[in-house]
């Protein structure tokens, strides 16, 4: 049955590789997303699906992107150029059998992978399961792995054919030494390294094995402690153990020649101190970024019949928990560790969220199943189309994830009630496109329960009148820096007690709103770039002159511990 189902679908991409040489790219997308997938998902499984797209890739049979990436995708990282910020996620190609014809569908960079050292076929099956109704996938692989021997020799494959086609008149050395590892210019391969089920869970050789077997062919190598489906293998997770086994991995990779940068992937299911731990160890062991975040063991609001399977959680559920991680990470180690996002990301407003949160990447997989080979193309477009003439590399440089700061009640993070990512920048169309997206605002302790009181009362009945000057669609600028951070405004999500149907809270602890709850804040809203955030505070007593105090952002060294006013003097004439 499933030789045959192969045929059919080998039979219909053919036809069609004919038909999309004769149309656009949107076109291209979107037969695949509205016919082949929804083929697919009717012939075969998830894990048979899985299957099939890596033997359309690694025979080529896959739609191919070979239009040049726009220069504003363009960027630089760990000393390389890169066409484009988008990547493949680990779990796809777990044996980097189709490296080159995943590289054809478009992305910037492809990691492979998780390989472990030893051969493991992983959990038994079922292990993998759709969930169409909420655009996800629960997956108990396992770390099914052909092991470093094998994985190696398909790395060594590649090259040795790279080799015959470029070695008519320079020697080995010469080519290999003026190409990335993945054999491409401006494109990067990640080799992702994972840990048998036999091996203790407090060694880590596994790790350390993986990086001097296939380091040698990366671009970047990624230590993965964040897999759900591994017993013991969050536990590295843990300060101590962490610390230990990313040190010797660093020492490890200083012995081979590439010298490749180390990344961590870690989980999304982590409290503040727990991630606060992690970002310490990454900051003092020196890796060169990490990756957030791997796939969710908890289960929120999710509709379609798979729901309680065990096993790690990825897709479009998993975007508001990956990108609060990102957000809290950047803030941890004030953005000096380059971030992948990786998500739920599942188009180009996914990906900037990502990047407006500091992550310098971002990383695709779960979305490849429902929307096919052209969610790549269609990334990079919208992308292309939100930026204008801006590059990706000066969004992410330039601190554009903006902080929210209510100056009449003196609150200014999300830990706080203030939900920062939804500040509603160019407003009709953030209304039109996601109703739920908006800014609100509680005070210091506030529970959930008392939040929609608060709201009501504090805030919509509030004396304090102070509004935002606005125009039809006025420049909202970085209070300090002056950076433009977009047009629009800031508005504020409210409550109706009349409505028979109350609000949910999101798995970020922030309601979501229906779109006929918005209003014009009545506080005085100050709208400041997380680069400033991280270098200056705010000082109501600074500004104005005579009695009147408008205040002003002063830089953090001015102002002492547990003061809320800097160390000028304040004379009132």
């Amino acid at each position: 049955m499933f030789i045959s189902d192969c045929y059919i679908v080998h039979r219909a991409y053919l036809n069609f590789q004919a038909w999309e040489m004769r149309h656009n790219d949107y076109a291209r997308s979107e037969i695949h997303k509205q016919l082949f997938m929804p083929l697919t998902h009717l012939l075969f499984d998830a894990e048979e699906s899985h299957k099939l797209a890596i033997w359309l890739a690694k025979h080529n049979l896959s739609p191919k992107d070979l239009t040049e990436d726009d220069v504003i995708l363009n960027l630089k990282v760990w000393n390389k150029k890169l066409s484009n910020p988008i990547g493949l996620a680990a779990g796809f190609d777990k044996n980097g059998e189709a490296i080159d014809g995943l590289f054809d569908f478009g992305f910037g960079f492809v990691e492979i992978g998780s390989v472990t050292p030893l051969p493991q076929p992983g959990n038994p099956k079922p292990r993998m399961f759709r969930l169409k109704e909420d655009k996800a996938v629960i997956n108990r692989y396992g770390f099914n792995s052909f092991g470093h021997n094998e994985v190696e020799d398909n790395l060594m494959s590649r090259v040795r054919s790279f080799l015959r086609k470029n070695t008519i008149y320079h020697t080995n050395d010469e080519v290999l030494n003026n190409v990335n590892k993945s054999l491409k210019s401006g494109k990067l391969l990640g080799i992702n390294l994972g840990k048998n089920k036999t091996s203790p869970s407090e060694s880590d050789k596994d790790y350390l094995d993986g990086i001097r077997n296939l380091g040698s062919y990366a671009d970047y190598i990624v230590i993965n402690i964040s897999s759900p489906n591994t017993p013991g293998l969050r536990s590295l997770q843990r300060k101590e153990p962490m610390l230990r086994l990313l040190n010797d991995a660093i020492k490890t990779r200083n012995k081979l020649e590439n010298r490749p940068p180390l990344l961590v992937k870690i989980a999304p299911d982590l409290n503040n101190e727990e991630l606060e731990d992690i970002a310490n160890v990454i900051q003092e062991s020196k890796v060169d970024g990490v990756i957030i975040s791997n796939t969710t063991i908890t289960r929120n609001n999710l509709k379609s019949e798979y729901r309680t399977e065990t096993g790690g959680l990825s897709g479009k559920p998993l975007l508001n928990l990956s990108l609060e991680t990102v957000k809290k990470f950047y803030k941890l180690t004030n953005g000096q560790v380059l971030i992948v996002g990786c998500g739920g990301i599942s188009n180009g407003k996914d990906a900037l969220k990502f990047c407006k949160a500091g992550a310098t990447l971002v990383q695709v997989y779960t979305a490849l199943g429902y929307d096919g080979p052209g969610l790549v193309n269609n990334i990079k477009s919208e992308v292309l189309k939100e930026l204008g003439e801006k590059k990706w590399q000066e969004l992410f440089e330039s601190g554009y994830t903006v902080d929210v700061k209510c100056n009449d009640c003196e609150i200014d993070d999300e830990d706080n009630g203030v939900n920062v990512d939804n500040m509603n920048i160019d407003a009709p169309q953030a209304k039109k496109d996601n109703p739920s997206t908006n800014i609100f605002i509680s005070s210091n302790n506030e529970t959930q329960t008392n939040l929609k009181k608060k709201l009501l009362k504090e805030l919509l009945n509030s004396n304090k009148t102070k509004k935002r000057v606005r125009e039809e669609k006025p420049t909202v600028d970085c209070e300090v820096c002056k950076f433009k951070l977009g047009t629009g405004g800031v508005r504020k999500g409210i409550i109706n007690e009349n409505l028979n149907t109350s609000p949910t809270i999101s798995t970020t602890g922030f309601f979501n709103l229906d779109q006929n709850f918005w209003e014009e804040p009545s506080f005085n809203v100050e709208v400041v770039c997380l680069k400033c955030v991280d270098k200056y505070l705010f000082c109501s007593e600074c500004g104005g002159g005579g009695n009147k105090r408008t205040g002003k952002w002063r830089p953090k060294q001015m102002f002492q511990s547990k003061r809320k006013t800097c160390s000028l003097p304040h004379i009132r004439i």
